[in-house]
């Protein structure tokens, strides 16, 4: 995939998929920057004369892992539904309401309605439908852990918004 379609988010491995969309771990454009310099440097290095102080703090730069600010979850709105809204009406609406800025809803990040794609904040350890082990023996823990999507959800029914598709491989730990 070229990132220049994704304003420069580096698309480094898919996440998962639904019945709507694509979701793709993804580099941010900076952080992608940083490492082009880098590895353009480490070339520059090695063809010319050799400073091992400077080609070993770019080769550092090149591989070190990525922090989770440096990260983000590409949505791509590419699966055609028989029923219900068209892409580009559901990454809209989407994208208004991830926008507010509600509580315990992914930020986002950057999105394009035309491409029909957005970038939220990336969730390192998945869903709940990930780790069913989570909270297994743990009612008091689990309960804990639910107010606040409970919470969310009349918030957003304040706002005359229905979130129709709640379940664990949507809710993010």
């Amino acid at each position: 995939m070229p990132e220049d379609r994704y304003k420069g988010w580096e698309v480094i491995r898919p996440l998962g998929e639904g019945g709507q969309s694509t979701v793709f771990l993804v580099r941010s454009p900076s952080r992608g920057t940083k490492r082009k310099q880098a590895l353009s440097r480490v070339g520059d290095l090695i063809s010319g004369i050799p400073n091992s102080a400077l080609f070993l703090e770019n080769i550092s730069e090149y591989i070190h892992e990525d922090a989770i600010d440096e990260l983000g979850a590409l949505k791509l709105f590419d699966k055609a539904r028989r029923f219900g809204a068209p892409p580009e009406e559901r990454i809209r609406r989407e994208m208004d309401i991830l926008g507010e800025g509600h509580a315990n809803l992914p930020k986002l990040l950057e999105g394009d309605l035309e491409g029909k794609w957005m970038v939220t904040e990336y969730f390192p350890m998945g869903t709940l439908d990930n780790s069913p082990e989570r909270f297994k023996g743990d009612a008091l823990g689990a309960l804990k852990a639910f107010r606040p999507l409970v919470g969310t959800v009349a918030s957003l029914h304040s706002h005359l918004i229905i979130h129709r598709d709640i379940k664990p491989a949507n809710v993010f730990v």
